[in-house]
């Protein structure tokens, strides 16, 4: 705070990832200087994602998903193959459509988080590419042997991974510029994005409800608990929220006593 201050910024923030040394460290700047600690959104998301990963009937086909990109990944020939047919057939990028896709595969890797999901959406990506090699015959039936069961629950699954990796991708330092989106993003994806479909299969809703279950517990929950610090940095979103004038209809502010507790913080923070 104090080398901010030496370069006349004001710390009033700190966003940081999880670890419990991060969590001493927003509560002592709390504490000592007024600085209020919030967790990362996009880390939240990225352990939420894995954990729903793990869940039974879901990490099978991701596991032979993560054979299968290792067998082609292990071999110069066939991922030569791969690139050139990703460039002949002209994919996109399925999150930035003005470039062209990925001409490799990513392997999972388990001590990067956010990598299990990466793996199953670049697949995704460059599917049409493995599906044409396959068929044409210059992959043999080897190469990408996946069951169809596992290729169907492999779709629900990046089905219900891709509105969460579009607020992943908003959440970008390029992207986001003001702490007003957080709460809403958060209530999108709980409330309304992932909430369970007839078409999805019963893996598919479990990991839906592994992911709400972690952010409810690990940041929502959090910035509820008024005997905790973490609910100043819950007052702190929702004030931020109420004042941007693209979420005066962001269904929390329907509740007065919630537009009273943010004009209140909104005013004490001001003065």
């Amino acid at each position: 705070r104090n080398i901010l201050q030496s370069f006349g910024v004001e710390a009033f923030s700190l966003t940081a990832d999880g670890p419990t040394v991060m969590d001493k460290v927003r509560r002592v700047l709390a504490e000592g200087s007024g600085v209020l600690g919030l967790r990362c959104l996009a880390h939240i998301f990225h352990k939420a994602v894995g954990h729903s990963l793990q869940t039974n009937r879901v990490k099978e086909p991701v596991a032979a998903l993560s054979a299968a990109i290792s067998h082609v990944k292990k071999s110069n020939i066939l991922t030569q193959d791969l690139a050139l047919m990703v460039w002949k057939l002209e994919l996109k990028s399925r999150f930035h459509l003005d470039r062209p896709a990925a001409e490799k595969l990513v392997m999972d890797v388990k001590w990067r988080w956010g990598y299990s999901c990466k793996m199953i959406q670049r697949y995704f990506e460059v599917k049409p590419a493995c599906d044409k090699l396959q068929d044409s015959g210059s992959w043999g039936p080897d190469t990408m042997s996946l069951s169809r069961s596992d290729k169907t629950l492999l779709g629900q699954i990046e089905c219900y991974l891709t509105p969460i990796t579009k607020q992943l991708f908003s959440l970008e330092g390029e992207h986001c510029v003001t702490l007003s989106t957080v709460m809403p993003k958060v209530s999108y994806l709980l409330n309304k994005a992932l909430e369970p479909v007839p078409s999805d299969a019963v893996c598919t809703n479990v990991a839906k409800m592994v992911f709400k279950e972690y952010v409810q517990h690990r940041y929502v929950e959090l910035y509820m608990d008024t005997d905790n610090l973490d609910a100043l940095s819950h007052g702190l979103l929702f004030a931020a929220t109420y004042l941007d004038p693209r979420f005066k209809s962001f269904e929390p502010f329907v509740h007065i006593s919630n537009r009273k507790a943010c004009i209140a913080f909104a005013e004490k923070t001001i003065n």
